[in-house]
Order: structure tokens, then sequence, then C-alpha cells
């Protein structure tokens, strides 16, 4: 798909699905955007629901949901579902990003060659330098932790 764009518009928006994929692959973030918990959500006669309607057993959340409006939770009460990237998802990523290396060698074959200001030598040069340049960008979320460098501070509960 790199190699088939010849307008700018072209390899732009190819660079922007490359950076775009291996972002998405590496990221982590709510599985869930709820307002209420999981456990809540899927609970039938919520605890809430008979502090509220005692008379009604039978309620649950689904055809009540009003009933939560503006329901604050305490920080320790919150149980956040987290998507995590997967050995697959990163091995994925990392094949996207082996698109770079090979873009940074056809730019060394491309300086080697030295037929500057050539449309066809700048086609290829502005390609290469958007893919590594999409690449990095969408990599950020790889950057590993590394427990040497943390110093200080105070572990949060949890």
């Amino acid at each position: 798909m790199i190699d088939s764009t010849f307008s700018e518009r072209g390899w732009a928006w190819t660079g922007k699905i490359i950076e775009k994929s291996v972002s998405c692959l590496t990221s982590v973030y709510f599985t869930e955007m709820r307002m209420v918990n999981n456990d809540d959500y899927q609970n039938e006669g919520s605890h809430l629901l008979l502090f509220l309607c005692p008379f009604d057993h039978h309620l649950d959340f689904k055809l009540n949901h009003h009933l939560w409006w503006g329901k604050m939770y305490r920080s320790a009460e919150l149980k956040p579902e987290w998507r995590t990237p997967s050995t697959e998802d990163i091995d994925m990523a990392l094949e996207a990003i082996g698109l770079a290396a090979d873009c940074v060698s056809k730019i060394d074959r491309l300086l080697e060659e030295g037929s500057f200001g050539d449309n066809v030598w700048s086609n290829e040069f502005c390609r290469a330098l958007s893919v590594i340049d999409k690449v990095l960008r969408g990599s950020y979320n790889l950057i590993a932790e590394i427990e040497a460098h943390k110093t200080g501070g105070v572990p949060a509960e949890s």
C-alpha cells in the first residue's frame, strides 16, 4: 500500500493509517464507558433500587436506569475494566514499526543515488519520510517502564 501511492494525499493518508494502527494496537484504555460499574449494570434488582423503591424487588438497571443518574462513586468503589495489548497486538505493532526500518534503508539508497530534485525521487523520499514520521508518532505507547528510574514517591492506595 505504501509503494502504491503517488500523490501527497495518498502517502499522507497511508501514513495516518499506519500511525493509528500502531497507536490502537498498543494503547491501554477502558473497555466500558458506562456511568455505573459493570456489576451494577448487569445486576437485576440492585440494592440501590431496593433502597429507592422498596416496594418492588424486580426492578433492574436496564429498565430503571434513570434512578442511577447522578450517582457518585467513591474512588474505592470504582471497578474499571482495562483493555491491555496482547502479545499478538504488540507483535503486529512491531511488524508495522518494521516498515520504518525498510523506509530508512530506502532513504539511504535514495541519498546515495543522488538524483535530487527529480519528481520520482522526491515522491519516493517524501513517502519514506512520511512513513517514518507516522510510525514514530504512533509508537508512543511502547515506552517501557524502567524500575531503576523510579525514585521517591509514595505507592498509591488501591
